[in-house]
């Protein structure tokens, strides 16, 4: 003979069973909505991926444009110091050189201002010397003028007619 479970307990099992079926279909929905909000965000992914995929080539291409740029400034820097540090060098050898001309030229100031010192100064002594031998051509002599002294007719050109 068949034994079988007392009618209580029949239904205890299968509200048991409904439960279990109940629990496994909380589960599976569960499993359900995350699978689905984990293929959401991989959609989101990928499309930032293309995005930043679409993004990179301009990016790239606008940085080595910049990259590019800056090398080309650098170089002309590079061209402008270099002349600068020239025309430093040219302007410093310039100056010197107009130093070395202006002290030169000085030099020669001075000299021909000693030299002019000196032929003024023999000039003057040369004129007192004139002056003198003057002075004693048309002085009258001691003894009373007669043959010791000099004449009015006997003077130089320039001076005749001044006695």
């Amino acid at each position: 003979m068949d034994a079988q479970p007392p009618a209580g307990s029949q239904s205890a099992i299968t509200a048991y069973d409904r439960m279990l079926q109940e629990k496994e279909r909380v589960i599976r929905e569960n499993i359900a909505s995350k699978y689905s909000k984990i293929h959401q965000v991989e959609r989101q992914l990928e499309s930032l991926r293309v995005a930043l995929h679409v993004n990179v080539g301009p990016r790239r291409q606008a940085l080595e444009l910049l990259r590019s740029k800056i090398e080309a400034q650098n170089y002309k820097i590079d061209q402008h110091r270099t002349d600068y540090r020239k025309h430093k060098q040219l302007a410093e050898q310039a100056l010197a050189a107009m130093e070395r001309e202006e002290a030169l030229k000085n030099q020669m100031a001075e000299e021909l201002n000693t030299l002019v010192q000196q032929s003024a100064g023999a000039q003057l002594k040369k004129l007192e010397e004139l002056s003198e031998e003057l002075e004693h051509l048309t002085a009258p002599s001691i003894d009373g003028g007669g043959s010791g002294g000099a004449s009015a007719g006997s003077l130089p050109g320039p001076f005749r007619g001044f006695d």
